[in-house]
Formats: structure tokens, sequence, C-alpha cells
């Protein structure tokens, strides 16, 4: 990487891409010959214009009031406050079990009774379900807000459907 070097206040990626078009399903990235010969300090025809075309898939997917492109081979994003609303959901469900109330939790929050029963729902979701959110594999569309306002099937194989209508209910 230390052969491309970027101009003072230069953009490198702009410089390098000669076309890009976004399209159904996909992106498509085509590179300026001339530029990339020329970072790379090599005669335009050592490069094949093949290898200079790049693709890949992605889908628009809706995520409460945003949208956002996803990148079919993205590695796995973990949602942080889906996450950390998982955590605490286990955390205040075995503080239930050990004795301390709803009420003393919600005082100890700053919450409402409303959120933290809600929030501890999560704990009732199917472990493997738990296990996509903990790595990241959730669908995009799966929030923690979403989760945390729907009404969630006790059954777990009721809820892996669930998740596979949200995502399907929001592929343009």
């Amino acid at each position: 990487m230390d052969r491309f070097e970027q101009d003072e206040g230069g953009d490198l990626f702009a410089d390098l891409t000669a076309r890009g078009t976004i399209g159904p399903g996909g992106l498509r990235l085509i590179l300026d010959p001339g530029a990339f010969s020329e970072q790379l300090a090599v005669a335009p025809d050592r490069i094949d214009p093949e290898n200079l075309k790049l693709d890949c898939s992605l889908s628009l997917r809706r995520r409460g009031i945003e949208a956002k492109l996803v990148f079919n081979d993205d590695a796995p994003q973990v949602d942080p406050m889906l996450l950390r609303n998982v955590a605490k959901a286990y955390a205040w469900f075995d503080e239930i079990k050990g004795g301390t109330t709803v009420r003393e939790i919600v005082k100890g929050e700053g919450v409402t009774r409303q959120r933290v029963t809600a929030i501890i729902d999560l704990v009732f979701l199917a472990p493997d379900i738990v296990r996509r959110v903990v790595e990241g594999r959730q669908p995009v569309e799966v929030t923690s807000e979403r989760l945390i306002k729907s009404q969630k099937p006790t059954h777990w194989s009721e809820q892996r459907a669930t998740l596979v209508q949200v995502t399907d209910s929001q592929t343009p």
C-alpha cells in the first residue's frame, strides 16, 4: 500500500475511479488505467483493463428510518445497541432471579418499568438468534428497537420465521 500516495487535498479513490455504477443488486467500479499506472509507476500497456473492473453484489435494506447499503460479502457487523440490550436483558433477568425487583432495577437504571420489561423480554429469544446477534450475523433490519417494540412469539421456531418475514418484507 505504500506505493499509493495521496496528493495534497486530493482523494485517491476518486482519482483512481473512471466510472462507478449502482444498479439492481450490484455495484460496479471501473478504475482509470492511466491513473492506476501512474500510481504504480508502470507503463499503462502493462495493466490489463479487465483487472480494473470491480463488481460486488449489494442490496438496499431499510433499518428503522434509515436505509443501508449491504454488501452481500460483508463481514458480520455487531450492532452495539442490540448487543448491549441483549446483555442487559440477561443481567436484569439474573438480578430478578436473585430477588431484585423490577422496581429496584427501574430506580437503579433510571428508566421506565415498561422499558425494563421490554428489554427483559429479549432473554426469551431463541439461542441461535442470540448467537447471531453476538456474532453480528442478524439481518440488518433487526434492530434493538424493532425487537424491543415487536410482539415476539414465545416459540423459537415462530421467532425464526418472524425474522425471515422481517427480512423479506424489507427487501426492495
